[in-house]
């Protein structure tokens, strides 16, 4: 079973999003290496919301200069969306990872795809710096703010880990 740590009132949603197999469009917002991108990968796996990935989840690093601007938007991202989502999955996934990387225009395009495509589609975004999201596009997201968690936790957790599975360490 996948575990990633989160706050607790953000385990219990994230709980229900994959029970019901349904999400809102998701802004994950924090440091590099706080999770966001960890926890995106498990909705869009069987063990979350999506049963068929190949066919229903487009993933694209908003970062990379093919993808970050218009032309890609127009000519990817809309053509995805426009075919029906495969069962047994209600809706498609557009998972854009650096989303604080793409271009004005494509943010502007994206809040059209949005508005045309939201019955049949979710988008999940993942930023460093949510200022750089166009604020039309935050609207329409449901926020989550991940926060880098300390050494000692972490070396607590793992400690705690290591010693419930009876493991020697050093």
């Amino acid at each position: 079973k996948l575990k990633i740590v989160l706050p607790e009132s953000y385990t219990t949603n994230f709980e229900i999003y994959i029970k019901n197999q349904d999400i809102p469009h998701l802004l994950l917002q924090g440091q590099a290496g706080s999770g966001k991108t960890c926890l995106a990968q498990i909705l869009t796996s069987k063990e979350g919301i999506i049963q068929n990935r190949n066919d229903n989840v487009l993933e694209i690093n908003g970062s990379s200069q093919e993808s970050r601007g218009i032309g890609y938007v127009e000519k990817v991202i809309e053509p995805f969306l426009k075919i029906p989502s495969a069962k047994p999955d209600k809706f498609k996934i557009v998972f854009i990872d650096e989303a604080d990387q793409l271009t004005d225009a494509a943010f502007k395009s994206l809040r059209n795809i949005f508005e045309k495509y939201s019955i049949t589609s979710r988008f999940i975004l993942t930023c460093n710096y949510v200022s750089k999201i166009e604020t039309a596009i935050q609207s329409r997201c449901q926020e989550y703010v991940f926060k880098q968690m300390s050494v000692d936790f972490v070396l607590k957790y793992c400690t705690d880990i290591l010693t419930n599975e009876k493991i020697t360490y050093d």
